[in-house]
């Protein structure tokens, strides 16, 4: 039976997934739109860890790569083509599965803020609330966000990066 078509629906499905799991990570890169973050170092440890552009993007492009190839030639009669479509899928598998850990550990934590004159996750081991001192600090960093957007707007990058990890398994 072949399934050059079906495969070529998977590896269509995929490209728009590695695409957003890379917009994703390289958002997170940039908090509150500034390059001043990055630039300084001040961005949290699971952006750092690439999970969107390693993880979801290039360890699930290059099986979606060969499954489109392999779809194009029809079936795979060839046992060598079969073991590495197992092995191809496995990898694209371990991509989705490191994305999936660096996003959730990534909600988890919070964002990296100035809090208190040092650079920290003030969310990471505290349930802090709105009402906190964090929002009207006048040294808070990044500017002009409260808590709750800066948690919001950090883990909803962290949350679609999850739920595309997902879909791409």
């Amino acid at each position: 039976m072949c399934t050059g078509k079906c495969s070529r629906c998977i590896a269509y499905t995929l490209y728009p997934l590695v695409f957003l799991s890379m917009l994703c990570n390289i958002i997170l890169f940039f908090p509150g739109g500034a390059v001043k973050y990055s630039r300084e170092g001040h961005i949290t440890e699971e952006v750092k860890y690439m999970g969107g552009l390693i993880g979801g993007g290039l360890m699930v492009l290059i099986p979606a790569l060969y499954i489109s190839c392999t779809g194009e030639e029809g079936c795979m009669g060839n046992r060598c083509g079969m073991f590495l479509s197992i092995g191809f899928a496995v990898e694209g598998l371990a991509g989705a599965l490191y994305s999936f850990i660096v996003a959730a550990s990534g909600v988890g934590n919070g964002p990296l803020c100035l809090y208190n004159g040092q650079w920290t996750t003030p969310f990471k081991n505290s349930q802090l609330c709105a009402g906190d001192s964090l929002c009207h600090s006048d040294d808070q960093r990044p500017h002009r966000l409260p808590v709750w957007d800066l948690q919001q707007n950090r883990d909803r990058d962290h949350k679609l990066t999850i739920c595309i990890s997902h879909l791409e398994s």
